[in-house]
């Protein structure tokens, strides 16, 4: 399986005011993480890491992420530096992102548009819950 160390961003335009959701994948690498220096931007939430290991047929991948909620503070252009990952025989570099940030003189506030995580459940719904008494 190959190795990508890569960045991805709920958006790369926002109004003032709002957030976004900024992840840096691993995909069959496993080293230590280093964040960028976020500048002009508020960490409302992170790093939250997650991890997944997959075996099929005998074949092995795996993917680990460390995802941030960051709230821009300045209008115009800010860059989210890139971050590193570091393992015995590498070291691996995403790519800058040049967020555009305009103005919101309605205020209006909008959450990230967030992919949707596949799980074994979906959207079940457990038929044994109890409701609250």
């Amino acid at each position: 399986m190959g190795q990508n160390y890569k960045v991805e961003v709920s958006s790369d335009s926002i109004l003032l005011g709002n957030y976004i959701e900024v992840r840096f994948i691993a995909e069959n690498i496993d080293g230590k993480f280093e964040a960028p220096h976020f500048e002009n931007i508020e960490i409302l939430g992170g790093p939250n890491m997650s991890s997944s290991i997959e075996i099929m047929n005998g074949n092995r991948s795996s993917t680990l992420s460390w995802s941030y909620y960051l709230k821009p503070v300045e209008l115009g252009q800010t860059i989210i530096e890139p971050s590193f990952l570091v393992d015995i025989d590498a070291t691996y570099e995403t790519e800058p992102i040049t967020l555009n940030v305009y103005p919101n003189p309605e205020g209006i506030i909008e959450n990230p548009q967030q992919e949707k995580e596949m799980s074994f459940f979906g959207d079940f719904e457990f038929p044994f819950r109890r409701s609250p008494k």
